[in-house]
């Protein structure tokens, strides 16, 4: 776990756009597990309350998870894909299959992450990134 602590220091990495150095939310989940493990044997030696206190944490930590999922996904370009995903987990039998169709990517996009794998020093050059576009099969996994 020390060694965890210290080396989070080092993993922070920024992407082209934004050099600004951070550090995903899955790496928090090492500590959370961590905390829970050793949280175990100090629930053993508690006496009296430990049903409220054990209630009162799975309280706070469902509300932190919910403000969690609600703050992840408040951008807008995935607002959709979380709004079609509870729907989806709502109204969707077990035996049942979702097909979604979307728009095409614009035109433009795709020249956009050429050029940018272009200017990139560590990216593939233009060859490379041509022949990788051309391998990826974009259909769902069900009817590759």
């Amino acid at each position: 776990m020390v060694l965890f602590l210290v080396a989070i220091l080092f993993s922070g990495h920024g992407d082209r756009d934004n050099p600004d150095r951070w550090d995903s939310a899955r790496e928090a989940h090492i500590l959370f597990a961590a905390t829970a493990f050793l949280a175990g044997p100090g629930f053993s030696r508690i006496r009296r309350g430990r049903t409220a206190i054990w209630i009162a944490c799975v309280a706070i930590g469902l509300l932190m998870a919910d403000r969690f999922v609600a703050r992840e996904t408040s951008e807008p370009h995935l607002q959709l894909s979380y709004a079609l995903a509870e729907w989806i987990d709502d109204n969707v039998g077990q035996e049942e299959q979702v097909v979604i169709l979307t728009a095409p990517l614009p035109d433009d996009a795709g020249q956009r992450f050429l050029d940018n794998a272009q200017r990139s020093g560590d990216a593939p050059g233009r060859r490379q990134t041509l022949e990788l576009l051309a391998d990826i099969d974009p259909a769902p996994p069900d009817f590759q």
